[in-house]
């Protein structure tokens, strides 16, 4: 039980056994504590010379022979101490290295009807002022009674919801009922140009979604460039695009 604490504290097996086997016998030379271990005199002659490295073992030269020596078993904690020491010394550069990457991008992957009410769920929950969004109108087709509810929240939010809309029979029926609501600018994309996915830019985010019938799936992106770059395509096309109402 002893040699697996040690082990958890960081010798490895052998260190362990020689250290315990150190403990019971006192003073020894390498035959006893072969014996006592259960491992070979090479073994015992590395694993002691790595105690001793760590300080906690000793030796003394008897007759040209080395005669091992436990170290007090305190000098364990101490060992602990000092590499909790050095992590709490390098913390400050890790936690800044992990921050730098997770700037760099975070993608989340969300996958059936959960997933894609996950992602506009986090529209809601982050609550930009303006969510922009390339669409096909098949919203209501796959989520015919959470998507109402959905823009009710939005609207009660006072989240501005800029549509581009694929400019075919079901875009213009959707395009149609959205025109309706409050806070709901809307175009359609130039006729022949038809989005083959929904494309999401809010927050600090972009998020894609396929809204396939039996197997809708979508990723959000985390990006501050990715972001930027998705917000200058969508006012690109807005520029380009036909008013509602408008062919």
């Amino acid at each position: 039980m002893n040699e697996e604490a040690l082990v958890r504290m960081g010798l490895n097996r052998n260190e362990s056994k020689v250290y315990m086997a150190l403990l019971e016998t006192g003073p020894s030379f390498a035959g006893p504590i072969a014996k006592e271990s259960g491992i070979n005199r090479r073994s015992v002659y590395d694993a002691a010379k790595s105690l001793i490295e760590r300080g906690l073992a000793s030796y003394v030269l008897i007759r040209g022979k080395r005669q091992f020596q436990p170290s007090n078993p305190q000098r364990l904690m101490e060992i602990v101490q000092e590499r909790e020491n050095g992590i709490m010394e390098i913390m400050p550069e890790l936690k800044a290295t992990f921050s730098r990457s997770r700037k760099k991008m975070e993608v989340e992957v969300f996958k059936g009807k959960d997933g894609i009410k996950s992602i506009l769920n986090d529209v809601i929950e982050i609550s930009p002022p303006e969510f922009l969004d390339i669409t096909s109108g098949m919203t209501t087709v796959l989520l015919p009674h959470f998507i109402p509810q959905w823009h009710r929240r939005r609207i009660k939010a006072g989240i501005v919801l800029r549509v581009l809309m694929n400019d075919t029979p079901l875009g213009r029926s959707r395009g149609k009922a959205l025109s309706k609501m409050k806070l709901t600018p809307l175009r359609y994309l130039p006729k022949g140009l038809e989005s083959p996915s929904h494309i999401y830019v809010y927050g600090k985010k972009v998020a894609i979604t396929i809204w396939l019938l039996d197997h809708p799936f979508g990723i959000i992106i985390e990006n501050e460039e990715v972001h930027k770059r998705f917000r200058e395509f969508f006012e690109w096309f807005w520029r380009a695009s036909v008013k509602q109402g408008g062919r």
